[in-house]
């Protein structure tokens, strides 16, 4: 929704399946092939479609989460050889100015322990006619194992009955804006994820609605709608960790008790921002020792080694760098945090970096030696990069004679944003591009996390300076090119 909202495709790519996590799902070949269409269609198509909706506006929030109970499609149908859990038929409902609109999610696909979407929102555009929001599965796979995918056949009627009810509650919260009714429901909703928890007739079920009463929760007090909200996630929390303290569902909800509580503090208009981040970072801290080898321990290693980064500690930022590298090597996140620590590490030294350029042209830094080299990562969402290219061509035009020369590698979401910048806007030195944005090889092989990021090349292809800024180029370029 606020990939919509603020029109940024990057957002969006974010929580978009990727082309490996759809090829580790086992699909058949022809489901591969139809999601693998419908994922090339948004990338391509969504910048296009935030331009023209109309539903998402300036200020909108997302206030609601709408999907029945996820199911699984199991291995064997249509060719696919594992089993695959989905949420099909979601939909969401975002809030602005009192008013309440809803949006079509369609499908959302479980990879680990997230949640992707596989195609473009709809309802969003003016003239759309509005109704359920599509369900690649249902629709795909009708026929299903009685009980399995198919909302709530073969559950208990206890079970049902509380299903039914949650229902009711998501329509009555999509249908008010008044803050106390928002709060009443919630708590309903609440009672009722509870209930569901403990009636659940296996593990798995009781795993998916402690997964809900966790995300949902935690983003409801975070949205402001639900003030209590915290305090029920620490309850549950609590209550699991006396039960079940190593289950990793324990872990799941912890975390995001965790985060609530952090992103309510940073709510507070007088709160002491530098003594949350402190309470942030010690509660991070006490999660990684806690379970150091649950889902979520990586995303708190490398919040601690961003953290430790920005302030400067960066021996510190490199041991959490390495730990998310040696204790979670399959993980995404491992990748960025071994580019972060090779990055760390680059001083002196030569840094990978070859790649196709927008213009199609093979590019390697390596071929570079015996000039000195600023690579340049940034993006057209980025004021400060673009303000940036200003000062590099003031450079080329000064040093450009002397030996000086440019890369950019650009790392907007989508092709098209950059090659239309750039067709209005020359730049007149290469730009690498591969998709994926911050998420891309070129962002991941050196754990490119802000932009504008720059790096200092010397003329022996070495490393001078791996975080320069465009202020210092020309006193540093003058040290270099003498």
């Amino acid at each position: 929704m606020a990939a919509l909202r603020d029109k940024n495709a990057q957002q969006f790519i974010r929580v978009l399946l990727t082309t490996s996590e759809l090829r580790d799902l086992g699909l058949g070949d022809k489901s591969t092939t139809e999601i693998s269409l419908k994922l090339k269609t948004a990338r391509a198509e969504f910048t296009e479609l935030a331009s023209k909706q109309t539903t998402v506006k300036a200020g909108a929030e997302w206030v609601h989460f709408g999907g029945g109970r996820p199911g699984t499609i199991p291995a064997g149908t249509r060719g696919s050889t594992k089993d695959v859990t989905v949420y099909d038929n979601v939909s969401a409902v975002v809030e602005v100015a009192g008013e309440h609109a809803q949006v079509g999610v369609g499908t959302l696909v479980k990879v680990g322990d997230g949640w992707r979407v596989i195609h473009l929102p709809d309802n969003v555009i003016e003239g759309q006619v509005a109704g359920s929001p599509s369900g690649y599965f249902f629709q795909q796979a009708p026929l299903m194992q009685s009980g399995v995918a198919s909302g709530p056949a073969g559950l208990s009627e206890k079970m049902q009955q509380l299903i039914t009810e949650l229902e009711k509650v998501d329509q009555q919260l999509v249908a008010t804006s008044d803050i106390g009714a928002q709060t009443r429901f919630n708590v309903r909703r609440t009672e009722l994820l509870e209930a569901l928890i403990k009636n659940a007739d296996n593990q798995e079920d009781r795993s998916t609605w402690v997964r809900q009463f966790a995300d949902t929760i935690s983003a409801a007090s975070q949205s402001g709608q639900y003030p209590g909200g915290v305090a029920r996630l620490k309850k549950q929390y609590d209550d699991m960790q006396r039960t079940d303290p190593g289950a990793n569902d324990t872990a799941f909800v912890g975390f995001r008790y965790l985060s609530a509580a952090y992103g309510q503090s940073m709510q507070d208009p007088k709160a002491d921002i530098a003594k949350i981040q402190d309470k942030w970072l010690a509660d991070l801290n006490g999660f990684v020792k806690a379970y150091p080898r649950s889902d979520d321990a990586a995303d708190a290693m490398l919040q601690l080694a961003v953290a430790k980064e920005f302030s400067g500690e960066d021996e510190l930022a490199l041991e959490w760098y390495g730990k998310v590298v040696s204790n979670y090597p399959e993980h995404d996140l491992a990748k960025k945090a071994a580019g972060a620590k090779r990055r760390l590490e680059c001083l002196g030294k030569s840094i990978p970096l070859s790649g196709k350029s927008l213009a199609g042209r093979q590019e390697d830094l390596a071929s570079y030696q015996g000039k000195v080299v600023v690579v340049h990562y940034w993006a057209t969402w980025c004021e400060p990069c673009k303000q940036d290219l200003v000062t590099l061509r003031k450079m080329q035009a000064k040093y450009g004679a002397k030996g000086f020369a440019l890369i950019g590698v650009n790392l907007d979401s989508e092709r098209t944003t950059a090659t239309g910048y750039l067709d209005k806007n020359p730049i007149p030195w290469s730009q690498l591009y591969e998709e994926g944005g911050l998420d891309s090889r070129f962002a991941r092989e050196l754990g490119i996390l802000t932009l504008p990021t720059m790096i200092l090349v010397d003329k022996r292809g070495k490393v001078v300076s791996r975080s320069i800024h465009a202020a210092e180029l020309d006193n540093e370029l003058g040290k270099l090119l003498r």
